[in-house]
């Protein structure tokens, strides 16, 4: 009970070293409470009374006793291993679902991005081999703000009343966490949509990004959007649509409602060098290249003349993009069209990066982590039923007279083969009964703590229950595997021509 208490309300305490603890209690506890299943067992045979002893029901429970009280340990493993099963079955079912609905396009927008020279990537890609691959191309500059500070380290962006707005929509029971000592923010569906956006200010106010809005316009344009216009006072704060998954929506809606408000109100949320900056709702957020590994998760959106002015030349890179053209796509499908272009840039030594490796790589983890995590969870499983079939069978042959005697005694043999099948019935059960309280647990701990939102779990639940009752099949079988080896074992004895 320490353990599970431990789990739920201490889990990321004392990075990581309160769940170590509570490992370790949770072994001991489990060993413990088996070797406590014992005397239990013990007790119940002996308050049976004399009536009730029909069925070798005492006889049954004696040496469902002896079977724990001497594999107390085994049984404890096998326990163990069954709830890894369970939280390792469970996470990879979720990661299973969670990775495939994001295995799809998304918000991205381009299907190459191409890095290097200015010129050499210009020539290359406008000469007549790949110019049939190439549309809406797009050169993308991007950079750090250029700090005026003498230390050349404090950001000349003034975020204070953004953040007092944010702030405003709070929940009541949530602290703005730049208050607290350790400053420190998480992200994702279960946190307020204004934590995440105080979040993604504090984390990337220091040195923003800076966005010239000709390169997102032309972005705009590819992706069928309304391009926008902006002045010399104005911004659009950019959230990268991908970082937030399931609460992008969310935080968006926020950053849109606050900025609108400010601007009906006249109000300048930002200030750069002292110059008042105003926030213009409501701008389609995009994926800015087709390179997933460029990490741009926060960037402002200002006028060509304000980028010029502002922007740290020593910081910017240069992305050229580009689309695959409709024609193409409708003629050969999207698939064919980028391997081509792809064997086309390869002899350029360009680098480059397509939607088709993105997915790729996406499929990958998919593949190496959820399927591993479920291999490894039936392993575990199968690991638990050769253990405990092993020591039942052990076990039986150090007492396979007592069954003769049974037998000499006047026991029928059907009476024996029904006996033998109860202890292992329950010489199963017990260990798993305990594994699917640890196991249901730790799964209440990854939901709370490790998964973002309950939506993952729900949607994973067909698949759960398709597990569940893989796992319940495969005991099944080790089960009556063993209950038929024991019975064809006791059957080997001289029974008494009566019985």
């Amino acid at each position: 009970l320490v353990a599970y208490w431990i789990v739920v309300e201490h889990f990321m305490a004392a990075s990581g070293a309160m769940l170590l603890i509570a490992v370790l209690l949770g072994i001991i506890g489990t060993i413990l409470f088996i070797r406590g299943l014992a005397r239990i067992l013990s007790i119940w045979a002996a308050s049976i009374k004399h009536k009730a002893t029909r069925g070798l029901y005492v006889f049954t429970l004696r040496q469902l006793h002896e079977n724990v009280v001497n594999k107390y340990i085994s049984i404890s493993v096998a326990s163990i291993l069954m709830m890894l099963t369970i939280m390792l079955i469970t996470d990879g079912s979720v990661r299973i679902m969670s990775y495939g609905s994001e295995l799809t396009r998304g918000t991205s927008v381009y299907d190459f991005t191409v890095m290097g020279n200015d010129q050499i990537v210009e020539k290359y890609l406008s000469n007549e081999q790949i110019r049939p691959y190439v549309s809406n191309l797009n050169r993308m500059e991007i950079g750090n703000i250029k700090s005026t500070a003498s230390d050349g380290i404090s950001s000349p962006v003034d975020w204070s009343k953004f953040r007092k707005q944010i702030v405003q929509h709070l929940p009541q029971d949530v602290v703005d966490p730049a208050t607290q000592e350790d400053g420190m923010y998480s992200f994702g569906s279960d946190q307020p949509a204004a934590l995440n956006l105080l979040g993604l200010i504090d984390t990337g106010s220091s040195s923003p990004y800076l966005l010239p809005v000709s390169s997102y316009n032309r972005l705009l344009d590819a992706a069928g959007e309304k391009q926008i216009s902006l002045g010399n006072n104005e911004v659009v704060y950019y959230l990268n649509p991908d970082f937030l998954g399931n609460a992008q929506d969310e935080t968006v809606t926020l950053l849109n409602q606050i900025a609108a408000d400010a601007q009906a109100n006249n109000e300048a949320l930002l200030s750069i060098n002292e110059r008042p900056f105003y926030l213009v709702p409501s701008v389609p957020m995009k994926g800015l290249t087709a390179d997933e590994n460029i990490k741009i998760i926060t960037a402002l959106i200002v006028s060509d003349e304000i980028y010029s002015e502002f922007v740290n030349s020593d910081t910017c890179m240069v992305y050229w993009n580009f689309c695959i053209p409709n024609e193409l796509v409708e003629t050969k499908g999207l698939m064919l069209p980028i391997m081509e272009a792809r064997d086309l840039l390869k002899p350029s030594g360009l680098y480059y990066e397509s939607y088709l490796n993105n997915f790729g790589r996406q499929l990958f983890y998919v593949i190496s982590g959820s399927y591993t995590t479920l291999y490894m969870g039936f392993m575990f499983l199968i690991i638990a039923c050769a253990l405990l079939a092993l020591q039942f069978l052990t076990q039986m042959q150090t007492t396979k007279s007592r069954y003769l005697t049974l037998s000499i005694l006047g026991a029928r043999r059907e009476q024996i083969k029904r006996s033998i099948n109860q202890q292992v019935l329950w010489y199963f059960l017990l260990p798993l009964i305990l594994a699917c309280i640890s196991g249901a647990v730790g799964i209440y701990a990854m939901q709370l703590y490790l998964y973002s939102g309950a939506a993952h779990l729900e949607q994973s639940y067909p698949l759960l229950i398709a597990m569940a009752v893989i796992v319940v099949l495969v005991m099944v079988i080790y089960g009556v595997a063993v209950a038929r080896t024991a019975n064809r074992e006791i059957g080997k004895l001289n029974y008494k021509p009566n019985s």
